[in-house]
């Protein structure tokens, strides 16, 4: 089991939350990666509550007051024990015994007089004193409660102790860092940790990018094309000094040419560990209705803060009702369509590739028409108004014109003119991709000064 916490240790960033950093086991791992890794070693990320010094000061006047209290009560159980034990008495002594009879009887009946009288007083006694001690503890009770509520608002008991607190605090922060590489955050008010990790969870998905295309019975040249571009758009955004992590579906056609592009990137080069660590590819099951798709779908963009579509080809319209046998029905997929709609609704940056005749190329047309409409439109697509004109390719994604040439000629010129079509195709490819990555570069850097 240790051998496992301490290989994660190595590998990942973690965050502690609610650790008091007293288990020594947990210690001794962190203390022996320190030392042989020394500043080599991955950082790590505590939140601590500390409370201060006037709450700690509230929190013992409350205890107080609760031990007062349950004082109080134990008094006047016993008062009720009391009461119980001189009504047991008044009881016994009403009921004298039959033995003996007349100046007997009459010497008795005196006795037990003064007997009855006698445990009268001694049981109201008893009863008057625990009446008071339970008054007395009810008082404290409420006292303690309004010492507590004033501390809560004072804010601050001693500037001494206040002082002496946050000095202790630095000097165990200071030794987690140097001890254990661990960053530590001190918080005073519980109610800022959720916001906290909202904060952070919004710094980690930032820099998280999901691809959605998809490509259905694609012809042999298509496929080419296709997996040329996946394999340059992956390799220049893992290569980006962005630090970005690539999710995607394991989709048509696209998700394989994805991570075999990832695969092979010199960012990843060939490394299992790498590739585990930048490149997510989440499944789809054809047998899932079309809720639990889009609740899949969901679930993959609620991790992302970027969304790029490119291509998107679903299944051919039914050509069997009448329609013209060799017509090309329009591609569309409608699963990147609910991926759009879903990136919509959850404020992700979308990026569009205008891929003409497929669904991305719509995409990108509707989101051009609203940056060409008035101001007020095109809010949520701002940041890609400098950019949109670049998201063109300047190359047509169906079989370009010297790709048709290609095939007229023969030999030699015919292995040239394709070779030359393929670098335009990459240089274009790679084009598109840096034109993405500065969006995005574009987008941290503003979310990073609006964050200050």
């Amino acid at each position: 089991m240790m051998t496992f916490l301490k290989r994660d240790l190595v590998a990942y960033n973690f965050l502690f939350l609610g650790y008091s950093f007293s288990d020594q086991l947990i210690l001794k791992q962190l203390g022996d990666i320190r030392v042989l890794l020394g500043n080599a070693m991955r950082k790590h990320y505590a939140i601590i509550y500390e409370p201060s010094v006037a709450i700690k000061g509230g929190q013992a006047a409350r205890d107080a007051g609760r031990a007062a209290s349950e004082a109080g009560r134990a008094a006047c159980e016993a008062g009720q024990a009391a009461d119980e034990a001189g009504q047991t008495v008044i009881q016994a002594n009403q009921n004298p015994s039959a033995e003996g009879g007349g100046a007997d009887q009459g010497n008795g009946d005196r006795t037990n007089e003064r007997d009855m009288s006698h445990a009268e007083v001694t049981m109201q006694t008893v009863c008057n004193a625990a009446e008071k001690a339970g008054s007395a503890a009810i008082k404290a009770w409420d006292a303690a409660n309004k010492a507590w509520n004033a501390a809560k608002k004072a804010g601050a008991s001693s500037p001494f102790t206040e002082n002496a607190l946050r000095a202790y605090s630095m000097c165990k922060a200071h030794d987690l860092f140097v001890r254990y590489y661990i960053e530590a955050l001190y918080v005073d008010d519980a109610t800022r940790i959720p916001k906290i990790l909202e904060c952070v969870w919004k710094k980690v998905k930032a820099k998280h990018v999901f691809i959605s295309g998809s490509l259905r019975d694609p012809s042999d040249q298509e496929s080419a094309r296709v997996d040329a571009f996946c394999a340059s758009l992956v390799s220049e955004l893992l290569a980006s000094n962005l630090n970005l992590k690539i999710y995607c579906g394991m989709g048509n056609e696209v998700g394989r040419h994805l991570a075999s592009g990832a695969l092979f990137s010199k960012a990843i080069e060939g490394d299992p560990d790498k590739f585990r660590k930048r490149f997510i590819m989440l499944p789809f099951a054809s047998q899932l209705g079309a809720e639990k798709l889009k609740s899949h779908r969901e679930a993959m963009l609620s991790m992302c803060d970027f969304a790029i579509f490119i291509y998107g080809k679903g299944k051919r319209a039914n050509s069997s009702n009448g329609q013209d046998q060799n017509a090309q029905p329009e591609p569309i997929s409608r699963g990147m369509r609910e991926e759009f709609e879903v990136a919509k609704e959850k404020g992700v940056h979308i990026i569009p590739i205008r891929h003409e005749g497929y669904e991305s190329g719509k995409i990108y047309d509707e989101i051009a028409q609203i940056l060409s409409g008035t101001e007020g439109q095109n809010e949520n697509y701002a940041y890609l108004r400098a950019h949109i004109e670049k998201l063109k390719p300047s190359i047509n994604s169906k079989c370009s014109e010297a790709q048709s040439s290609a095939g007229r000629i023969g030999g030699d010129e015919q292995e040239a003119a394709r070779k030359e079509e393929d670098d335009r195709r990459r240089n274009e490819s790679v084009r598109l991709a840096r034109t993405v990555i500065d969006i995005i570069s574009e987008v941290l850097k503003s979310n990073s000064v609006g964050n200050k």
